[in-house]
This record gives structure tokens, C-alpha cells and sequence, in this order.
């Protein structure tokens, strides 16, 4: 069953990634194959038909367990499969129920919720306890100082949070 509110554009180029990604060969990343077993199991359920249904991270998990030496646990195929294929540009769209390719505005929306409230709590938290610690210092210590944390003070700085 395709949504309602099904986007060609958004379905496309979703697919064209993945495809693009399929083509190549990264022998640098360990879990290249993985990244490319998870992305054929979720073209095979779009093509199958199945375009408005997520597939559960257990019935994911169970098919690359299959076929793996050493299984994956659900941190690491989160971190090095799915996080990965994020970094690379493939657009997968996710909420509670699964993963799946995306084919509209409102599945993109979905994964960027889920990452929402996930990450705007933790930038919420990382400033109190700045604030905190700058107001006992007397604004001598600035937790968000270093290098390492100049992306997330300037988010911190920039931002109403």
C-alpha cells in the first residue's frame, strides 16, 4: 500500500542513493557488506510492494544475523550500519516500527522526529550544566571550550533553545 501523500521526487532519489551506493565498493569500512545487505533487504520490501511499511529492526537484525559470522548487536547496527549509510547520504526513513525507503515529505519527517526528540533534550541538558558551571566559576570555565566542542557550543551559543 502506497501513502496517500506519496512524493515520486523523494521515492526517486531515495532509491537512486541506495542504488548509487550498491554500485560502488568501499573496502575501507568493515561493514560494507552489512550496510549493503540492509539496503537490499529494504529495496526488496519496496519493490515488493510493501512502500508504507516499516521493517522492524528485529526482522532486519534476523536476516543480516543470518548471514553474518559474528551477529550485530541492535547498538552496532544502529552506530555502523544505519548512522553510517546516514553519513554517506542515504536518505532512510525510521520511527518506532522499523526502517523502510522513503516515499514522501512525511516519512523524512518521521526519521527527522525521532532524531528530534532524541537530540534536543541533550543539547537542552549540555546547556543548563554550561550555565550552571559558568555561573559558579564566575564564567571562568566553559565546559564547551575545547576544539572538540566548537560545532556544539556554537549551536549552543546560536540557538534558543
Amino acid at each position: 500500500m502506497v501513502e496517500d501523500n506519496y512524493d515520486g521526487n523523494i521515492s526517486e532519489v531515495s532509491i537512486y542513493k541506495i542504488r548509487q551506493f550498491l554500485e560502488s565498493n568501499d573496502e575501507s569500512d568493515k561493514y560494507n557488506p552489512i550496510q549493503k545487505q540492509f539496503l537490499n533487504i529494504l529495496l526488496l520490501n519496496h519493490e515488493a510492494g510493501l512502500k508504507g511499511k516499516y521493517t522492524s529492526t528485529k526482522e532486519i537484525l534476523n536476516h543480516i544475523n543470518y548471514a553474518v559470522e559474528t551477529p550485530l548487536s541492535m547498538e552496532v547496527f544502529r552506530n555502523k550500519i544505519v548512522a553510517k549509510l546516514r553519513d554517506k547520504g542515504i536518505i532512510i526513513s525510521s520511527n518506532r516500527s522499523g526502517y523502510k525507503i522513503p516515499n514522501s515529505v512525511k516519512d523524512v519527517q518521521a526519521f527527522v522526529t525521532l532524531n528530534k526528540n532524541l537530540i534536543v533534550p541533550m543539547v537542552e541538558r549540555i546547556k543548563i550544566a554550561r550555565d550552571i558551571v559558568k555561573t559558579a566559576t564566575i564564567n571562568n570555565v566553559d565546559i564547551l571550550s575545547t576544539e572538540a566542542n566548537k560545532r556544539l557550543r556554537k549551536m549552543i551559543d546560536n540557538e534558543d533553545l
